[in-house]
């Protein structure tokens, strides 16, 4: 090699390599412009390579999220929440559930997905308190939740991570529920 000019690959924690251009047969002096065009170059292919390396890990960590949503026991349901002319929560919109949800409610609520609680949940209102906590709350909102319909009691944790979406997660306590029940009728 008779002339070399090697630059690094940046990245925000420094170098993660370099690259260079050879002249095997030539001597060959590198002006400034050379080094600013090749060191532009570099960093046009630097980026390049760090945003196809980051969407990979981004598939994987979105392979890896919706795996653990789909077969988790506990069950998942994201809304959009909807509000009246004052600002308070009127409605809501299934947004998404995993398999558990399902099999807690007993039924495929999937189908409902993008459809207003108010055209498709029954007695939808009691609700909207629950949602109301959740997006007015810097944290999470957990509270006994009774599914009526289904006889099923559950604990419910709701929280808000984006405006006005919820994402609400229950665990199925009927049995227990219902031992704590006998347990207090035996003990009176």
């Amino acid at each position: 090699i008779k002339s070399l000019l090697v630059v690094p690959l940046p990245s925000r924690n420094g170098s993660w390599g370099y690259a260079g251009i050879d002249i095997v047969e030539d001597h060959h002096t590198w002006s400034i412009e050379d080094r600013q065009w090749f060191t532009s170059l570099v960093n046009i292919i630097s980026i390049c390579i760090q945003l196809l390396r980051s969407e990979k890990e981004a598939q994987l960590d979105k392979k890896n999220l919706l795996n653990l949503y789909r077969n988790m026991p506990l069950a998942y349901v994201r809304v959009k929440v909807l509000y009246d002319d004052n600002k308070e929560v009127k409605d809501y919109i299934l947004l998404e559930n995993n398999p558990a949800a399902e099999f807690l409610f007993e039924h495929p609520i999937d189908k409902y997905i993008g459809c207003q609680a108010s055209k498709t949940v029954y007695n939808y209102q009691r609700h909207l308190p629950y949602m109301t906590k959740a997006v007015h709350s810097d944290s999470y909102v957990e509270t006994e939740y009774y599914i009526e319909e289904l006889d099923k009691h559950s604990q419910l944790v709701m929280y808000s991570v984006q405006q006005d979406e919820v994402i609400c997660l229950l665990t199925d306590i009927t049995e227990s529920y219902k031992v704590h029940e006998d347990l207090d009728k035996n003990e009176k």
